[in-house]
């Protein structure tokens, strides 16, 4: 309780130091991001345009996808609407070093799966995308690390069987 006997709210109040986006680095955001997932879409649509489209009742292989891609597309294109017409947007500054660890992890995913195994690679790629934070408790990344890895093996390797190592290959070590 505070001093005027109402309980205190468990949610704390953002500081002055917190990052928050103005309402024109929020139309920026829409804006850049409803253009990222329209051309997605578009390009899917183009990927897509070579499989049969079949029908309703009769769907051949470029139906879904084509589904898919052009709510990509409608649903991009109307962020941007919203986005030009709140007004002037401005774009927010790119966090770099959150940017740069997803991307990384991505890359050695990637890049080590099929070598280093779906297990070892899965961990590894939590770490690198946890560097993305300033601060991180190591002991709760290695327990989603190993967790997740655990998991997605047994999903991935085993109950799906996909065609993927779950440990490396011996002769990578």
């Amino acid at each position: 309780m505070d001093n005027s006997g109402k309980p205190e709210s468990s949610v704390a109040a953002p500081t002055d130091a917190e990052e928050t986006l103005s309402a024109a680095e929020s139309a920026g955001a829409e804006l850049l991001g409803g253009a990222v997932v329209a051309a997605i879409g578009a390009g899917a649509l183009y990927v897509g345009s070579s499989y049969r489209m079949g029908t309703s009742l009769n769907m051949g292989a470029g139906y879904f996808p084509r589904m898919v891609a052009a709510g990509l597309l409608v649903i991009g294109l109307a962020l941007v609407v919203k986005g030009w017409r709140s007004g002037r947007p401005a774009f927010p500054a790119l966090p770099v070093r959150p940017t740069a660890a997803i991307l990384g992890a991505t890359l050695v995913f990637g890049y080590l799966v099929e070598s280093a195994g779906l297990f070892l690679t899965c961990a590894l790629s939590v770490a690198v995308a946890s560097l993305g934070p300033a601060r991180q408790d190591w002991r709760r990344v290695a327990v989603i690390a190993l967790a997740l890895a655990a998991c997605a093996s047994l999903i991935f390797g085993r109950l799906l069987g996909l065609p993927l190592p779950i440990w490396p290959r011996p002769w990578i070590f």
